[in-house]
């Protein structure tokens, strides 16, 4: 639903939006004989067999942007890997987000011929320093929990209450702002007060969990933060888009599951622009520990950010690449 509201939001014309079928091929066969599509691209998803086999049934072309492949897909059993090499076959071109990726195609069944390898798809939305504002959405020095799941805000509660660092709030984004009621419970039960973004507070004190229930409105946050942490990395979940802050030149801080954007974290290591934590115990750890090191902190984020703007150039030759498809 997070998608469909964001969609929506971007007014675009000539555009429909209408939610993926279940993976049966009398109900892609329904989909595609009402829209009678020209082309299919799929962006970063997973392979849903009967679907793309549906479709390309259909003589319909297949192309997949941004592809990856998950660990779980690659060590699916037998029959599913029959399936996945009867899809590969057939798919015109696919265009995979790094060389792991591109190699994982290939040794499910794609032809190599029709594997190219892309930068990260992600790195083209370099947009949210341009909507930048000046005035803070709260007043004092806090850390962003971004984008939390269901066990994280609990874990990290109970740590913050512990080892709350010196002079910093605590400021929680959730992903799926219907758990408000939930989360709202939890920090009660954990002793705090809170105060919700979508309640317009005037007056925010720092002993106050501020807890973001809407969509849309973290970019200032991002943009006022001393430490980011990205949600959904304390939980299997996968992760997060940890370039957001980093185009802020945020101190960036993940969880053990980043599996969603393995290659991009490995990026950030690689240049000291990350910080990866076991648990939430570590998280506020190296949390306090940051907020007693200026220098560490900015550094960090410098180096996020300097790792980002190595990118260019990727949504252009993306459009390119699906304009030539097109034609």
């Amino acid at each position: 639903l997070t998608s469909k509201q964001v969609f929506d939001n971007a007014n675009l014309s000539n555009s429909l939006h209408v939610f993926l079928p279940l993976d049966y091929c009398w109900i892609a066969n329904r989909l595609i004989n009402k829209f009678m599509p020209k082309y299919c691209l799929v962006f970063e998803t997973e392979l849903w067999p009967n679907i793309l086999l549906t479709t390309l049934n259909h003589d319909i072309p297949v192309s997949i942007l941004n592809g990856r492949i998950s660990d779980k897909t690659l060590n699916a059993p037998r029959f599913l890997k029959t399936n996945y090499q009867k899809i590969l076959a057939n798919i015109s071109h696919i265009f995979a987000s790094n060389q792991e990726n591109a190699i994982r195609f290939e040794t499910l069944g794609a032809d190599n011929h029709r594997v190219h390898v892309f930068e990260n798809l992600k790195f083209a939305n370099l947009t949210l320093a341009k909507n930048a504002i000046n005035e803070r959405p709260v007043t004092h020095r806090y850390l962003l929990c971004a984008s939390t799941h269901e066990g994280e805000e609990e874990a990290i509660l109970r740590e913050w209450k512990k080892n709350r660092p010196i002079g910093l709030g605590l400021v929680i984004a959730l992903r799926h702002p219907d758990r408000r009621k939930e989360v709202c419970s939890i920090i009660k039960q954990s002793g705090y007060t809170f105060m919700l973004h979508s309640e317009q507070p005037t007056e925010v004190s720092p002993d106050d969990i501020y807890v973001i229930d809407t969509i849309g409105d973290l970019i200032p946050f991002y943009q006022f933060a001393e430490i980011v942490f990205m949600g959904g990395s304390l939980v299997p979940i996968g992760g997060h888009n940890v370039l957001e802050p980093a185009e802020f030149e945020k101190c960036i801080i993940t969880g053990p599951h980043f599996h969603s954007f393995t290659d991009i974290v490995k990026g950030l290591l690689n240049c000291n622009g990350i910080i990866v934590i076991n648990d939430s115990k570590e998280l506020i750890q190296e949390v306090a520990s940051l907020n007693n090191n200026d220098d560490l902190r900015i550094t960090i984020g410098k180096n996020s950010k300097q790792y980002l703007t190595s990118k260019t150039n990727l949504l252009e030759d993306y459009v390119k690449a699906v304009l030539k498809l097109l034609n």
